[in-house]
C-alpha cells in the first residue's frame, strides 16, 4: 500500500506457501477513468509448481499489460500469442477457458473494464 494513496485500495490479496508466492492489489481508477475502467489491479506472483493455468469464462473484458517475463496465452479458439515484457492484450466475454504459461513467474497490470466499454 505504500505505492498508492490508501484510498484508493480497495484490498490487497496475498499468498506464500513456501512453493508459490502471490500478491495482487485491487485498486480504484482516478475519477477521470471511472465512466470506463471498474478497476484495475497491479499482480506478481512466482510459482515453484505450476507454469500454466486454465483461466475460466468470464462476462468482464479485461486488458492486461505485462510488465515481467514473457507469458503465452491460449485462447478457447485454440489460437495462441505471445506477450512480451511492456506488451497487452485485451479479453472480451468469452464462454470457453483460455490457457496462460509462463516461466512461474508474473508480474503486471490487469485493468478490470465496464462491460459497456
Amino acid at each position: 500500500m505504500d505505492r498508492v494513496s490508501g484510498s484508493r485500495v480497495v484490498r490487497v490479496d496475498a499468498h506464500d506457501d513456501g512453493v508459490n508466492r502471490w500478491e495482487i492489489t485491487r485498486l480504484r481508477p482516478g475519477l477521470a477513468l471511472r465512466p470506463s475502467i471498474a478497476s484495475y489491479s497491479d499482480y506478481w506472483e512466482v510459482s515453484g509448481s505450476y507454469t500454466t493455468r486454465r483461466e475460466m469464462p468470464g462476462i468482464e473484458p479485461v486488458l492486461i499489460i505485462n510488465l515481467g517475463d514473457p507469458v503465452e496465452i491460449i485462447g478457447g479458439n485454440g489460437e495462441s500469442i505471445r506477450v512480451e515484457a511492456g506488451e497487452g492484450f485485451a479479453g472480451a466475454t468469452h464462454t470457453r477457458s483460455a490457457m496462460s504459461r509462463s516461466s512461474g513467474s508474473q508480474r503486471g497490470v490487469h485493468i478490470h473494464l465496464d462491460l459497456l466499454t
